[in-house]
C-alpha cells in the first residue's frame, strides 16, 4: 500500500519549510533596495549549506527554487537605483561561490539567464555574480566570459531573423551571409557553435524557402551538418532548432522528397557523441525521442548503438502507444541492463510520460 498523505508530508517537511521560505521572500517591480538587499539575502542564504540532510530530489527542488530567484531578482526584479557593489557582494558572495561548484550545465545556465536578459543591466551591480565566476576562472574554456558574450551576439540575430518579412529575406544570400556562421561552426566553444549553428540553421531555411541561389540541396547540408557533428559535438541539434524541424513542417517535406531523413538520423546518432546543453538550443537527442518514439526498431538500435538513456526516452514519450510499442517495451522491461529494466517496468506500471527516467544517466 502506498505512502499516506501525512507520511509524504513528514518525508517532505523540511523541504517543503525551506521553499516556503523562498515563497515567502516575494520580489516586486517596484522594490527598494534596501528591501531588494534584504529578501534576497534570506533566500540566498539557504545555499550556505550544501543540504545534505535532505533527499537528492528535495535538495534539487530547494536549489532549483534558489537559484529561480536570484536570477529574477538580478534581472526582472533589479532594483533602481542600483545595489551597492559592497552590499551585493555581502548579499551574493556565497551564493555565487556556491554556484562555482557546481556542474557545467548549472553554471551556464545561470551566467546566460543573467547576461540575456537586458544587456544595459552589464553596467550596474546586477553582472558581478558573474564577474566574480570569470574572475575565479569558472567561466572559462567553452563558457568563457567572451565566448558567452559572443554567443549572445548570435542568439539576438536569431531572434531578429524570427521577426524578419518576406520582403527581407528575398534580400538574403546563402553565399555571402552564411560565411560568418559557418565559419563559427568549428569555433573551441560549444555554446558559441551552437548558437551559430542556430542562425546558420534559421538562415539556410528561408534561402532554401525563396530558392536563393547557390543554396545548397538539403541531402548536401544535412551531410555537411553531420560530418561538422562528428569533429564538433553540438552542431545537429542547433541546425534542426534553427531551421525550425518540427515546427516548419511543411517546408521540410518539400526539402526532404526521396532523401533518407530516417538512415541520416539514426546514423548521425551512432556516429556521433552526446550533444551538449546549451540553454535554449535543443539537442539532437531531443528531436531524435520525439521522432522515433512509435518506430521499435529505431529504439532497438539506440540500444545496439550504446544509447539506453536515449532508447528509455524514446519509449516512454507517449504512454497512449504502450500497447502499440508493447514489442520492444517488454524486451527492454526484461533487458540485462538493469537501468533500463527497472525505467520500464516502472513506465508500465504508471503509464506516465516518461516515468523511470530517473533510473537513467543524464547522458549516454
Amino acid at each position: 500500500m502506498g505512502s499516506s498523505i501525512q507520511e509524504l508530508l513528514d518525508q517532505h517537511a523540511e523541504c517543503s519549510i525551506l521553499l516556503s521560505a523562498v515563497e515567502a521572500h516575494n520580489l516586486a517591480p517596484a522594490m527598494g533596495t534596501p528591501e531588494w538587499i534584504q529578501a534576497v539575502s534570506a533566500v540566498a542564504g539557504v545555499m550556505k549549506s550544501e543540504l545534505e540532510w535532505l533527499s537528492q530530489d528535495d535538495r534539487l527542488w530547494v536549489q532549483h527554487a534558489v537559484v529561480s530567484h536570484v536570477k529574477k531578482a538580478l534581472t526582472e526584479f533589479y532594483p533602481h537605483p542600483s545595489v551597492p557593489r559592497d552590499e551585493m557582494k555581502a548579499a551574493l558572495g556565497s551564493f555565487t561561490d556556491w554556484v562555482a561548484r557546481q556542474d557545467d550545465r548549472l553554471v551556464l545556465g545561470f551566467a546566460w539567464d543573467v547576461m540575456e536578459h537586458h544587456p544595459r543591466l552589464g553596467w550596474t551591480s546586477a553582472w558581478d555574480p558573474i564577474r566574480w565566476l570569470d574572475r575565479s576562472e569558472r567561466l572559462s574554456s567553452d563558457m568563457g566570459y567572451d565566448c558567452l558574450k559572443l554567443a549572445l551576439a548570435f542568439r539576438d540575430e536569431a531572434e531578429n531573423m524570427r521577426s524578419w518579412p518576406d520582403e527581407r529575406w528575398e534580400l538574403a544570400n546563402w553565399k555571402r551571409d552564411s560565411q560568418v556562421y559557418l565559419a563559427c561552426t568549428s569555433h573551441p566553444s560549444y555554446v558559441v557553435r551552437a548558437w551559430a549553428t542556430k542562425v546558420l540553421g534559421c538562415l539556410y531555411l528561408n534561402c532554401a524557402r525563396f530558392g536563393r541561389a547557390d543554396t545548397p540541396t538539403i541531402a548536401e547540408m544535412l551531410a555537411w551538418v553531420r560530418e561538422q557533428q562528428l569533429i564538433n559535438p553540438g552542431i545537429t541539434g542547433a541546425f534542426l532548432s534553427g531551421a525550425g524541424w518540427s515546427i516548419e513542417t511543411e517546408d521540410w517535406s518539400a526539402f526532404l522528397k526521396d532523401f533518407d531523413f530516417r538512415s541520416w538520423f539514426l546514423d548521425t546518432l551512432r556516429l556521433a557523441k552526446t550533444e551538449p546543453h546549451v540553454p535554449h538550443v535543443q539537442t539532437i537527442e531531443f528531436y531524435a525521442h520525439e521522432h522515433f518514439d512509435l518506430d521499435e526498431d529505431a529504439i532497438r538500435e539506440m540500444l545496439r548503438m550504446g544509447r539506453p538513456s536515449l532508447a528509455v526516452m524514446t519509449a516512454t514519450d507517449r504512454p497512449e502507444a504502450i500497447d502499440r510499442m508493447m514489442g520492444v517495451l517488454q524486451e527492454m522491461a526484461k533487458s540485462d541492463d538493469a537501468n533500463v529494466a527497472r525505467a520500464i517496468q516502472e513506465y508500465l506500471k504508471v503509464r506516465v510520460h516518461h516515468a523511470g527516467m530517473q533510473y537513467m544517466p543524464q547522458s549516454d
